[in-house]
Order: structure tokens, then sequence, then C-alpha cells
């Protein structure tokens, strides 16, 4: 039975890997999406966007998801991790691994802000409590980064 939960925890661990590499792409090709509307002025972003811009300056936008789900990649953005983490939960029998993952994907969801720069060169930057926590330019990103 041992043996068993260790495969089922490793496999929990490379689906984590996995999902959040191609959630990551995702994102990214989300924020390129939002880009030409943010340069152009664009307050409120429309409603298919995924995003909603919570504050404005010069150059400067920040976002937070706004948790528009129009297709099924989108549903399973936010479906996944409330899946990993009853897996963690039930499947494992480890309620506080569950409990952190869960509390880590609110806090990502809800609490992180996306700053995205347009000028003069366009990046990102996801803080937390003013804390960066990742950012990187978003023309060195591949245009194509939305398969998974």
């Amino acid at each position: 039975m041992a043996g068993m939960l260790f495969v089922l925890f490793i496999a929990v661990l490379f689906a984590l890997g996995l999902f959040h590499r191609w959630e990551h792409r995702v994102m990214i090709a989300d924020l390129k999406g939002v880009l030409p509307l943010l340069q152009a002025g664009a307050e409120p972003l429309p409603a298919t966007q995924d995003w909603r811009v919570v504050s404005q300056g010069s150059g400067t936008w920040v976002l937070r998801r706004a948790f528009h789900v129009p297709d099924k990649t989108a549903a399973l953005r936010y479906a996944v991790p409330v899946l990993l983490a009853a897996v963690m939960m039930i499947g494992l029998g480890n309620i506080p691994m569950g409990i952190a993952y869960a509390v880590i994907c609110t806090l990502k969801w809800f609490a992180a802000d996306t700053e995205v720069k347009t000028a003069p060169l366009a990046e990102y930057t996801v803080k937390l409590a003013g804390i960066k926590l990742f950012g990187e330019p978003l023309e060195s990103v591949p245009a194509e980064t939305n398969k998974p």
C-alpha cells in the first residue's frame, strides 16, 4: 500500500509541475492578447477577457483575474487546481498538503497583482503584497504559447 501511495504522490507532483508550466504559458499568451487593448487605453477590458483592470498609471496597468470562463481551456485552468487539491486530501490522505496548495492557488488568483508595463518595453510582473514573485518581458516570449 505504501508503494502505491508513493506512486500516486509522484504522479501528483508531476501533474502539478506540468499543469503550472502549461498554465503559465497560457497566462503569458493571455497577457500578450490584452497588451494591444492596454496600449489603446481600453478600460475596462472587454468582458471576453479573463483579466480586469485594478489600477492604471503612466504606461503601467495592474490586472487581476476576472474569472471569465469562455471555453474549455479556461475551465480547465480553474478546475485542475481544485481537482489536484482534492486528490492530495482524499487520495493521498494528506489534508495539510492539499490545504496548503489550495491556499497558494487562492492567493495567486485573488490576492496577486499582475503589473503590465506597456512602454518602453512590454513586460509583466506578478506581485503579492508588493513583493515580486516572477515576471519577464512579453516581447521575448514566442507568439504561439497556448498549446498544452
